[in-house]
């Protein structure tokens, strides 16, 4: 869920759809998710606060600009 769905404050469609193109971009280039938790309250913590790592250092500077951009 988008950071402002998690938050519970009123959205934007399309931006939320940037943002899951993100996760799906990072998840294409990594296998991973960008968001984890312990728990889903820590989890939607990370993801209202956009806490999360580029975790591949092989990742092109470009593309991790352009993920943090949708992220």
């Amino acid at each position: 869920m988008a950071p402002e769905i998690v938050k519970k404050i009123p959205y934007q469609p399309h931006l939320a759809d940037i943002w899951a193109l993100g996760i799906l971009l990072y998840v294409i280039l990594t296998a991973k998710f960008p968001f984890r938790g312990s728990t889903e309250m820590e989890l939607y913590q990370n993801i209202a606060r956009a806490k999360f790592e580029m975790i591949d250092p092989r990742i092109n500077p470009l593309v991790k600009g352009l993920l943090l951009k949708f992220l």
